[in-house]
């Protein structure tokens, strides 16, 4: 239940999850930690938001990177 809580979170916040892995926490049984993508901008007050938030929900919360997407033009240059 406190997944669906974290990606409505993120839904709300208008900010889109790349992927998800879950891996099980040790001599924990039943008991996962995620490793989370997202697409947003990094220092932007919605990003700190954002993980107030999810740390108000999680246990723990580490931001390991938040990265700006760059799309390429039509010519193929960035």
């Amino acid at each position: 239940g406190q997944l669906a809580t974290v990606i409505e979170a993120i839904a709300a916040a208008g900010y889109n999850m790349e992927s998800i892995k879950s891996r099980p926490m040790p001599k924990r049984p039943w008991e996962y930690y995620f490793y989370m993508e997202m697409v947003g901008a990094p220092g932007k007050e919605e990003s700190r938001n954002l993980l107030e938030k999810v740390g108000a929900v999680c246990l723990a919360v580490r931001m390991l990177g938040m990265y700006n997407r760059i799309t390429a033009h039509e010519d193929g240059t960035l």
